[in-house]
């Protein structure tokens, strides 16, 4: 028998979306009439890849996942700046910026299945509550069509292509999106094995694995497949489905078995989540960005967990060659990825670092072909890209968006002991993790070897590691002339005083300029000088016309600066998207970073939507070395100037307008004018 192989769908001409769009009216009206659940069917069990778990490796984890399992089992949730949050049918929401609406009403009933039939499309009712059926009679129903910031609450019964998100004052469907990702999952079945490994301050395991088997079938029941919010986006339905799975695992690797009619129905509702991956990629045409990443990443996972044989091969088959293929578009020589955001970087490589993983699990009888040599290294770069955008106070420097995305989200580190405020901006999981497939030196010296994630990524990869290769050193990162910056600083003496801007920032303490250390990622543009007395970035370049720059900001020569441990200078990150316009445009303007500005103007027009930018600002690194560096972009219709010396007292930043026509901004005017610090998406 040949088997049909996997042939994806991506947008092409007009008459091709013309199609497209008639195929799914027809789609649409199908779906209304028939259940868009499969058949049931006994469904055959999946993969298991990890292996039995050393919880000895979580020695001091235990006060904060015992802490977790409380709130998940609580239904408190801390999504995107909520604060912990109970999340449930008829709650009242706080509002988001004076944006309020209305609780929905609450559930009638004791068992609480009465809103399915009165919520849900005639098509998939009984199948909904038939599902209902197997959950446990107090277990309280999650709202999962909520923004439980704002209170909007999308309709689970309209049909996932008919669903609009945008254009609601205050209401961001990242809410239910991302508590629907199901990252709280995994950690649940962390907290099971702590507990079935009898560490104190625990509940019984069995009460971890119910409440994750109560939430799996909760979901399941109130999302019919191709119906609500949550089936809107595929990037959030395959980073779903990952979770998924990755969870179920970790609870078979730490000795729990659920019953059969829980395993029909997970492993249905998997089949279900790949088939809709499938057919609707999020790639049009030549252009991809971080969300085909994650189809790509979550088509693997579902493929891989799937019993070999039917439908599952092919999506393994393609989903494999194509994370590889991604691994080198969507990622620089550099190491950094293509699309303008730190943040971003760290959820891309968390997709090929745990796609990487399942890869080199998978039995050979899978067909899967060796993985490359040179994935090593490029995993290595995403690694110490990371590494080289930390701070002194352990986070990272935030150039572009910020939507606090992840992959998966195994050991989430917090600010305190409270819980209160998770650390969005620390890396230092993604370079541990990276290291357990590649045992580099220079990983594991800036995680430490004992990092629990390491552990966990090896479990999953069954102890395989990826091929040692040998990287090129590199010595010289720097660029350009010292003799260049010099003579700037000469000419800019002579520029007229409206058309020039100088700050200096004292060292606390005078240092060798021999103990500098250079990070040079032209390619991405970012500049990084590091010493013990100052951390210095630079953000100049990495306009390519032909990247994605949705995520990019208007941050041509911004600084982020630290001395003696200080934050004097940073990007204020990005705080909100759709449910505010007003906020996302404040903080992706150039007004948000200290950068040389001209009153009244933008270096890229901010008015073509809230996902893209004008064109590049021909920015250019003229020099990067021990002297600092110097600058430039024309983005104003003429050359507008930043050079950065560094001296053995202090570091001084002198800007210029090359037109006398063109007014610089005070300093004063720009630090003054910044919105607030936003290290986490929601959070000010």
């Amino acid at each position: 028998m040949i088997k049909q192989s996997f042939q994806p769908r991506f947008s092409g001409s007009v008459f091709e979306r013309a199609g497209r769009r008639a195929l799914a009216a027809g789609r649409r009206a199908r779906d209304r009439l028939a259940e868009t659940y499969l058949p049931d069917a006994s469904a055959a069990p999946g993969q298991r890849y990890f292996q039995p778990l050393e919880i000895e490796r979580y020695d001091g984890w235990e006060s904060t996942f015992s802490e977790l399992g409380e709130n998940y089992i609580g239904h408190r949730f801390d999504i995107l700046g909520s604060g912990w949050t109970n999340v449930h049918h008829g709650m009242s929401c706080p509002g988001v910026e004076g944006n309020r609406y209305e609780a929905a009403p609450a559930l009638p009933d004791g068992r609480q299945a009465a809103h399915l039939t009165g919520r849900l499309n005639a098509s998939n009712r009984r199948a909904a509550l038939n599902i209902r059926a197997l959950i446990d009679e107090d277990f309280t129903p999650i709202d999962w069509h909520l923004d439980f910031k704002s209170g909007y609450r999308w309709r689970e019964s309209v049909w996932y292509r008919d669903i609009r998100y945008r254009g609601v004052p205050g209401a961001d469907a990242k809410l239910p999106w991302e508590l629907a990702r199901m990252h709280h999952l995994a950690q649940l079945a962390l907290a099971h094995g702590l507990a079935a490994a009898k560490r104190p301050g625990f509940r019984g395991g069995g009460d971890y694995a119910r409440e994750f088997r109560n939430q799996a079938l909760d979901f399941i029941a109130a999302n019919p497949p191709r119906y609500g919010i949550n089936w809107c986006c595929t990037m959030d339905v395959a980073i779903r489905a990952a979770n998924l799975l990755v969870a179920h695992d970790l609870f078979g690797a730490t000795g729990h078995a659920f019953d059969a009619a829980f395993e029909n129905i997970f492993w249905r509702s998997m089949r279900e989540h790949g088939r809709h991956i499938a057919a609707n990629l999020e790639r049009h045409g030549a252009m991809r960005n971080n969300h085909y990443l994650a189809n790509i990443a979550g088509l693997l996972f579902v493929g891989a967990y799937l019993p070999a044989g039917g439908e599952a091969d092919p999506w393994l088959a393609f989903a494999a060659r194509e994370l590889l293929a991604e691994s080198e578009y969507q990622f620089l020589g550099d190491g950094a990825n293509f699309e303008s955001s730190t943040s971003y970087h760290r959820l891309s490589a968390e997709m090929m670092l745990y796609g990487t993983a399942l890869l080199l699990a998978i039995p050979e009888a899978r067909g899967i072909a060796p993985l490359p040599d040179q994935l090593s290294a490029r995993l290595a770069a995403m690694a110490e890209f990371s590494i080289a955008i930390t701070t002194p106070a352990g986070r990272i420097v935030q150039i572009g968006d910020n939507d606090s995305g992840r992959f998966l989200k195994l050991f989430p580190l917090f600010e305190n002991e409270a819980l209160t405020r998770e650390a969005h901006l620390d890396h230092r999981h993604l370079v541990a993790a990276i290291s357990a497939l590649s045992d580099d030196p220079s990983l594991t010296s800036f995680t430490g070897a004992d990092h629990p994630e390491r552990e966990l990524v090896s479990a999953l990869a069954r102890g395989k590691k990826l091929p040692p290769t040998v990287r090129a050193e590199i010595t010289d990162h720097g660029t350009g002339e010292a003799s260049e910056l010099g003579e700037f600083l000469e000419t800019w003496k002579t520029a007229a005083p409206a058309n020039r801007q100088f700050a200096r920032f004292a060292l606390a303490e005078p240092f060798d300029a021999a103990r500098i250390a250079f990070h040079s990622y032209a390619e991405f543009g970012l500049y990084i000088l590091r010493a013990p007395e100052f951390y210095l970035a630079i953000r100049c370049g990495g306009e390519n016309a032909g990247r994605p720059r949705g995520h990019a900001h208007n941050d041509q020569l911004s600084v982020e600066l630290w001395i003696g441990g200080e934050c004097l200078l940073a990007d204020p990150g990005s705080y909100l998207y759709t449910p505010l316009p007003e906020r996302r445009n404040a903080y992706r303007s150039v007004r948000a970073h200290f950068a040389p500005q001209i009153e009244g103007a933008e270096p890229a027009s901010l008015d073509l939507g809230l996902f893209a930018l004008g064109p590049p600002s021909g920015a250019e690194c003229r020099y990067f070395g021990a002297a600092g560096f110097l600058g430039c972009h024309s983005a104003y219709g003429t050359p507008l100037w930043r050079a950065i010396a560094i001296t053995a007292e202090a570091v001084e930043i002198s800007d210029m307008a090359e037109s006398p026509e063109h007014i610089l901004l005070a300093n004063e005017t720009i630090l003054a004018n910044q919105p607030p610090y936003s290290p986490g998406y929601g959070i000010r």
